[in-house]
C-alpha cells in the first residue's frame, strides 16, 4: 500500500469538496473522527467540525492540515472489501493517532482504489501539533505495512510492501542496452517519485536532479512519457502504477487550485 502524505494550505471548503467528488456516490465509505454528524447536512457538519477545530490551532502552528492517500495496488482490486478499507483505515489512523485529531475521508474508485483523508494538523481542540519526527513517520508506515502484510497477505498479496517494489512486480528486464537503461531509470526514479508532490513536481524534481531525463507530452496527453537519453518510455513502464495513479490524482488537486487561485482568499471565519 502506498502512503502519500502532503501539507494542504488551501480552504477546508476546497479540500473538502475534492474528497466528496471523487467518491462513487453517497453509500460510499465515510470516514468521521471527532466530527459531529448526528444533525443537519454531512458537508456543513464536518466544515464546522475543521472550522471549530483550527480556532484551537494558534500562530505557531503554520500549516492548517494534512492530506493523506492510501493506495492499493490495482491487481488487488478484486479482494477488497469494505471491511478491508475500514479496519486498514483504522490501523492506519491509529498509528498515526490521527484519530486524536479531526478527520474526514471517502474511497475513490479508480483503476486501483485509494482512500482519500483530510486530517487537522492540530489535536482536537487542542494548541498542539500532530507532527512527529521523519524517523517516526517512516516507521509508522512500516507497522501499517507490517499489519497489512500479517493480516491480507491472501487478499492483498500485491500491495504490502511500502516503500520497495516487490521483486515479482519488477523482474530486471533483459540485459539488452536498452533493458540495462530501463533499470538504471527505474532505480533513479524511485526516491523522487517518493518526494513528488503531482506529476508536475515530479518533471521539476527530474529537471533539478538529472540532466539528462525529462518527462515529455505527446499530442493532448500530457506527462505520457519520460526521456532518458535518445530512449522513451511510457511513465508506466518506470512508475509503479498505484505511485503513478496517486501523482494524477494529486495533479488534479493542483489543476483545481490554480483555476481558483484568485478565489482562495481566506473568509473571516476561516481565519480565527
Amino acid at each position: 500500500m502506498i502512503i502519500k502524505q502532503l501539507p494542504y494550505h488551501g480552504t477546508f471548503e476546497k479540500i473538502i469538496d475534492y474528497i466528496d467528488r471523487g467518491a462513487h456516490d453517497e453509500t460510499d465509505l465515510t470516514f468521521f473522527k471527532n466530527i459531529g454528524v448526528s444533525e443537519g447536512n454531512t458537508r456543513d457538519a464536518v466544515l464546522n467540525s475543521f472550522i471549530k477545530n483550527d480556532r484551537y490551532r494558534g500562530l505557531r502552528i503554520k500549516t492548517r492540515g494534512q492530506h493523506v492517500i492510501l493506495s492499493l495496488h490495482h491487481l488487488d482490486r478484486e479482494n477488497v472489501t469494505p471491511e478491508i478499507i475500514q479496519d486498514l483505515v483504522a490501523k492506519f489512523l491509529e498509528t498515526r493517532r490521527y484519530d486524536k485529531c479531526v478527520t474526514y475521508g471517502r474511497v475513490h474508485e479508480e483503476k486501483n482504489i485509494h482512500v482519500h483523508l483530510y486530517v487537522s494538523q492540530n489535536y482536537f481542540l487542542k494548541n498542539k501539533s500532530c507532527d512527529v519526527p521523519k524517523k517516526e513517520y517512516l516507521a509508522q508506515n512500516r507497522a501499517v505495512s507490517e499489519y497489512l502484510e500479517q493480516k491480507y497477505s491472501k487478499e492483498l498479496p500485491n500491495s504490502y510492501l511500502y516503500h520497495k517494489p516487490r521483486e515479482k512486480e519488477r523482474k530486471p528486464f533483459e540485459k539488452t542496452p536498452k533493458g540495462v537503461l530501463k533499470n538504471k531509470l527505474i532505480n533513479m526514479l524511485d526516491a523522487v517519485v517518493e518526494q513528488a508532490k503531482n506529476i508536475t513536481h515530479l518533471s521539476e524534481l527530474i529537471k533539478k536532479k538529472f540532466s539528462d531525463v525529462e518527462i515529455y507530452d505527446r499530442g493532448e496527453n500530457k506527462h505520457y512519457g519520460i526521456k532518458y537519453g535518445k530512449l522513451k518510455f511510457r511513465l508506466g513502464t518506470v512508475i509503479r502504477p498505484e505511485q503513478l495513479e496517486v501523482l494524477k490524482r494529486l495533479e488534479q488537486l493542483r489543476e483545481i487550485e490554480d483555476r481558483n487561485r484568485d478565489r482562495d482568499d481566506l473568509s473571516p471565519s476561516l481565519t480565527l
